[in-house]
């Protein structure tokens, strides 16, 4: 069998916002200044996760501030994430008569800057603003914060609210907090072996009625016509298919346990050969092609009638059934200590046992051009090996509908097939539906390959600790299995780092 590798970034798949070396930087490596238009210089911002939370923390230099007496600088460190902003806190430094004003009218801020952020703001009167401020604030770990970025944002204010620059101003001031990085999986296909001889089987049922004691076949007899015609429509469907060749016939007569078991003998016999004669006349078909084979009398599909049914006394029933009596002793049995059953029975039950089942062996010529296997899946998907199914699915692009189709059809013709489940459990996957790709996978084997597709299955539930370990299984005979391990190892080291669970 060959192997095929397809890596694909899907929808949920998502990219590396930073890596494990970007993660120590931003511990390891703060920006060591940003001068912001007010004058405030932030030295030494850095961000880190800790069991405790996210810590953020950042040196403020007021040396270089210069605030009119009606103006006021707002400073607010900021966590920023791709969708989420988390402000931490407002500090401020206000001129004398500003302050004041702030006092006696405690009108707060009408501007949309927040009044109170958290318990780390502070107002300063410019007088009494210190020449240096270390801020450090931790605050409790979201999950959108992964990748966030510490940013300062700073807005000057004058007499009576008015905003004096055009906007709030941000300046970046730490690198990103380490973010998970998502698993990008490459999927690999397998190819299933190619099948020389294309075997099939159809099963059917046929219920031809005789006359009591007959073994000869009236053709116009009760419901004979449709089950006859039933039985010769069966086998026509597959004699006249120019892809098919018929290789044996089976027919096994069944009859009822009523009389007895030397008649009914006679019975299952000789109405089996009865319908062989028929079939060979009507379809034409050689008698050496049909083997015939007979039971006399029905217990089998008796006692699953029973067992299915409502029925009065139904486990004295089976017992009489399931006991080891001979065929006659046990019948006049059943019929004298259940009178009422039994007639229940006879009348309900027993003409469904009279019956011949009957299978169709028949052989499907192999197909030897892309355009003769497109047409018989077109036709009957069934008529497809494997091997056919899976050549027509590198006819199409490997993220195509039609790829996908195929894979998909050809595990609904071979449910219990390991391959046929294992390339449906990565179209699965790469498609995003992960819960069914579990359901096939509990059917694709033991192969390097399967353990491999468990690793991807589990890395995209994010049970990175598995992943790993199908990983390492599948390393032998999947030289993508190395990378992709090294891909859960990484996440792995940083989700410690996060410490997440």
């Amino acid at each position: 069998m060959n192997s095929k590798i397809t890596t694909v970034i899907a929808a949920f798949a998502g990219l590396f916002l930073a890596t494990a070396a970007n993660a120590q930087d931003s511990n390891t490596n703060p920006i060591n200044q940003v001068t912001m238009d007010n004058g405030v210089i932030v030295t030494n911002a850095k961000i880190e996760r800790s069991a405790a939370g996210v810590n953020v923390q950042m040196d403020l230099d007021f040396r270089a501030v210069k605030v009119g007496w009606d103006r006021e600088v707002n400073v607010i460190p900021a966590l920023a994430g791709a969708q989420d902003t988390l402000n931490l806190a407002q500090l401020t430094v206000m001129g004398r008569n500003r302050y004041f004003y702030h006092l006696r009218n405690q009108i707060g801020n009408k501007l949309g800057i927040q009044t109170k952020v958290s318990e780390k703001d502070i107002t300063w009167r410019k007088q009494d603003l210190p020449d240096s401020y270390h801020f450090d604030i931790t605050i409790p770990y979201a999950a959108w914060m992964n990748g966030a970025r510490v940013m300062v944002n700073e807005c000057l204010l004058g007499c009576c609210s008015k905003v004096l620059d055009d906007d709030w101003k941000g300046t970046d001031a730490s690198y990103q907090l380490p973010a998970v990085p998502a698993f990008v999986p490459a999927f690999v296909y397998l190819r299933p072996k190619a099948d020389l001889k294309k075997m099939r089987s159809l099963h059917a049922v046929s219920y031809v009625d005789f006359p009591v004691s007959k073994t000869e076949i009236y053709p116009e007899y009760r419901n004979n016509p449709r089950e006859l015609a039933k039985i010769l429509a069966t086998v026509d469907s597959v004699r006249n298919d120019s892809d098919i060749t018929i290789k044996a016939i089976f027919l096994k007569g069944f009859a009822s346990p009523e009389s007895p078991y030397e008649n009914n003998t006679r019975l299952a016999k000789g109405r089996t050969n009865s319908i062989k004669k028929y079939l060979s006349t009507f379809s034409h078909i050689s008698m050496d092609v049909i083997d015939t084979d007979y039971e006399p009398e029905n217990w089998e599909g008796l006692r699953a009638y029973v067992e299915a049914s409502d029925i009065s006394n139904k486990e004295g029933i089976l017992n009489i059934i399931d006991s080891h009596l001979a065929p006659d002793p046990k019948e006049s049995y059943l019929k004298k200590q259940y009178p009422k059953e039994y007639a229940y029975l006879k009348e309900n039950c027993y003409p469904a046992l009279r019956k011949v089942d009957y299978q169709i062996n028949y052989e499907v010529r192999v197909f030897t051009s892309i355009e003769e296997i497109r047409q018989a899946y077109a036709q009957d998907p069934s008529k497809l090996s494997l091997d056919e199914f899976y050549m027509l699915a590198l006819s199409y692009p490997e993220d195509s509908a039609d790829f996908h189709d195929v894979i998909r059809a050809a595990v609904k013709c071979y449910p219990k097939d390991q391959v046929a489940n294992l390339n449906a459990a990565n179209v699965a996957m790469m498609e995003g539906r992960v819960g069914e790709a579990g359901r096939y996978l509990d059917k694709a084997g033991d192969s390097p390959e399967a353990s491999y597709a468990r690793g991807v299955y589990n890395a995209l539930i994010k049970n990175y600790d598995r992943s790993a370990a199908y990983f390492e299984q599948a390393k032998a005979g999947v030289p993508a299995a190395a990378e992709a391990y090294d891909q859960v190892q990484n996440i792995l080291e940083i989700k410690a780092m996060l410490f997440e669970e």
